[in-house]
């Protein structure tokens, strides 16, 4: 995954940044939007967490069923 230009990999370091950055920090998300051409879902909505306050867009990039790899960056 990449937050804002830096990667994480692998379980551990997923695991990490989530619980200081995303779950750790008490994220809360409203949904603006949501929209999906070939491979690639995108989410954009405003995000308010212990770390980061503002407008986000998540993209979930798909390869079959499962995210590969998911890329957040600010609005």
């Amino acid at each position: 995954m990449i937050d804002s230009g830096r990667r994480f990999a692998g379980h551990g370091a997923i695991q990490s940044w989530s619980d200081r950055e995303f779950i750790g920090a008490r994220g809360q998300m409203i949904v603006k939007s949501v929209e999906q051409t070939k491979n690639t879902i995108t989410v954009k909505a405003d995000w308010k967490s212990d770390f980061y306050t503002g407008p986000a867009r998540f993209e979930f990039v798909l390869e079959g069923e499962q995210i590969r790899e998911l890329r957040i960056t600010g609005e």
